[in-house]
């Protein structure tokens, strides 16, 4: 599913969010493409972070780690004085 929650309003997307959990439960494997970092955290087992080629795959937290971030967004990751990670993704070029 490309970019599935883009465009839906929050009971949509809760609905479908609700839908991704029950085949998660049965063990159905199912490939959400997502810009959205935080979200791909809190709701899938698995990340794949890729900029290419594979930075990494796994769980969230060994995943979504700097050093990878970096990787995968290089000079649009931008880190704030929260420690909290941005991707810049305005006026640059790839």
């Amino acid at each position: 599913m490309d970019e599935p929650l883009t465009g839906l309003d929050t009971p949509a997307q809760e609905g479908l969010l609700a839908l991704l959990g029950d085949l998660q439960q049965r063990r159905v494997t199912v490939m959400v493409a997502t810009h959205d970092l935080e979200q791909a955290a809190r709701y899938f087992d698995k990340i794949l972070l890729l900029n290419h080629k594979i930075v990494a795959f796994g769980v969230a937290e060994e995943v979504l780690k700097p050093n990878n971030l970096i990787v995968a967004y290089g000079g649009k990751l931008q880190i704030n004085r929260d420690g909290q990670m941005l991707v810049d993704d305005c006026c640059h070029e790839d």
